[in-house]
């Protein structure tokens, strides 16, 4: 598999090049601020989001991010 993830050594952070599709859905992970995460538009629903503000995992529903600890 290619090299999925690009690396930024001035943040530490690994970003994902893409998503990855399979079976019936698709998988989307990211990390960011909460700023950063109330800021993304059309997000899909099941979206995985690592709030580094809050350090909690939080998934889509479809209509607002439910934090998942």
């Amino acid at each position: 598999m290619p090299n999925d993830y690009t690396y930024d050594e001035s943040t530490g952070k690994s970003t994902p090049n893409t998503t990855y599709s399979g079976g019936d859905g698709v998988v989307v992970n990211r990390s960011g601020t909460t700023a950063t995460k109330n800021a993304l538009t059309n997000v899909l629903t099941g979206t995985q989001f690592y709030d580094t503000s809050d350090s909690k995992l939080y998934v889509y529903n479809g209509s607002a991010w439910v934090s998942q600890t």
